[in-house]
């Protein structure tokens, strides 16, 4: 058994409102896109079409840089096909990341 690993075009839009008090910041954002990955192997193909997160963030302002944490559901659409079935579904799950935001500007016009 081998890995399948796709390779193609992905799309998709993300969204986002955060506030703050003192230095805490928390907010909540989102994202969804369409994936055209796909991949064959050993008769059997795997594709990806929709998918999309949301989830709650809280971070600690340390200006210029804020230190995160995030986590929240994630769902995407999976189909298969091994030349005698096809099937799709809607799987969902979680996620969870950390990250580091650094201001660039104090104003972007």
């Amino acid at each position: 058994v081998g890995s399948i690993k796709p390779d193609d075009w992905k799309a998709g839009a993300f969204a986002g409102w955060n506030f703050q008090q003192d230095q805490i910041v928390y907010g909540v954002e989102g994202d969804a896109g369409y994936s055209w990955a796909k991949k064959s192997k050993d008769g059997l193909e795997v594709k990806q079409g929709f998918e999309g997160s949301l989830r709650a963030r809280v971070g600690y302002d340390l200006n210029p840089v804020m230190p995160y944490l995030t986590a929240g559901i994630a769902g995407s659409q999976i189909k298969l096909n091994n030349g005698l079935d096809d099937e799709s579904k809607f799987r969902v799950g979680w996620t969870a990341g950390a990250g580091l935001e650094a201001k660039l500007t104090d104003n972007i016009l």
